[in-house]
């Protein structure tokens, strides 16, 4: 035999070797289709739609429980149910993550905390021993981001001034202006604008002095640094632009100059209630329906008034009610 030919046969070997394994690829690619097909197809409602359960990090609940608080629904069965879940969801660390197997994150601990202690727990509990000390090793209450603080001062657990200006003349600038609210996604603007009007009228509901937050401070609240920091590497950059931008809206704000405010909260509340119209709630999601309610409170909405009513349907129909928070599944 040549070296020529041994060399093609060598080939052939190896092709036919090929060849059996991609066909018993195949086969396994056949049979995993098949049965997940069949699985699909027993999940499917009579009707011939399909449910699926939509379920995120702890964040949402430990938001739910703050949500619940502030505007005056705490409900002690509920708030049970959903500590609960949220202790359930604690890692072993003491912090809680926001993906499935993913590190303790600060900003999720801290809710987790906040909601826990408004439900009752007491700080001196081992789990609530070791939340504290997990928010310390990631930085404190410090090094929280925007969203935290503002949920926090919401109730009063941080000061105003040291939550990101979101002033609600953003809903006047038109649309051929370099920012207007056009310019952000439709999620950040249906997030968005009902905080602005959050921002204007301040908290409306403090957290009782026995339920306050100060321990969460690394070295105490008197020495806390929760100013958004400069970044000194680059002066000249769009983050401390904004910071910039910031601090003088912070400034207009103390010495209430707001000249267009009261034009600027009947815009952006026309804008929210134009968009609770033909719709699942304001954006179909989660942080802009919850903060479209926490809006209307401010606005002064009742908690009987049709537009309120309306909110609180479509945001508890995102919820399924489940055994103690011990349980979940979906149902059709």
């Amino acid at each position: 035999m040549t070296r020529e030919a041994g060399i093609e046969l060598e080939s052939f070997k190896n092709e036919r070797a090929a060849g059996v394994a991609d066909a018993g690829l195949d086969l396994r690619v056949q049979q995993a289709i098949a049965r997940a097909t069949e699985h699909l197809l027993s999940l499917q409602a009579p009707e011939g739609y399909w449910v699926g359960e939509l379920e995120a990090d702890s964040t949402l609940e430990s938001d739910y429980v703050f949500f619940l608080y502030i505007v005056g629904q705490f409900d002690p069965a509920r708030i049970a149910k959903l500590a609960n879940y949220i202790r359930r969801k604690q890692l072993a660390d003491g912090g809680w993550n926001i993906y499935q197997g993913g590190p303790s994150e600060l900003n999720a601990t801290v809710k987790a905390y906040v909601a826990l202690k408004l439900a009752g727990d007491s700080p001196e509990a081992r789990h609530m021993a070791d939340a504290r000390r997990r928010i310390h090793d990631l930085g404190g209450l410090e090094q929280t981001n925007s969203y935290t603080r503002f949920y926090l001062a919401l109730g009063g657990a941080v000061k105003w001034k040291h939550v990101p200006a979101i002033p609600p003349e953003i809903a006047l600038f038109p649309k051929w202006f370099y920012f207007n609210i056009y310019e952000i996604s439709s999620w950040s603007r249906a997030i968005l604008v009902p905080l602005s009007i959050a921002y204007a009228k301040k908290p409306f509901k403090k957290i009782a002095p026995e339920q306050g937050i100060d321990e969460l401070f690394v070295g105490g609240r008197e020495n806390a640094n929760l100013h958004l920091r400069w970044d000194r590497t680059k002066p000249i950059s769009w983050r401390n632009f904004f910071l910039a931008l910031d601090r003088i809206t912070h400034w207009f704000e103390r010495v209430h100059i707001r000249p267009l405010r009261s034009m600027a909260l009947k815009k952006a509340e026309k804008w929210m209630l134009a968009r609770f119209e033909m719709s699942d709630g304001l954006g179909a999601i989660y942080p802009a329906m919850l903060n479209a309610i926490i809006a209307l409170r401010c606005l002064g909405y009742s908690l009987d008034d049709p537009q309120m009513m309306r909110a609180m349907d479509e945001f508890e129909r995102l919820g399924i009610d489940v055994p103690d928070g011990n349980e979940h599944y979906s149902e059709p």
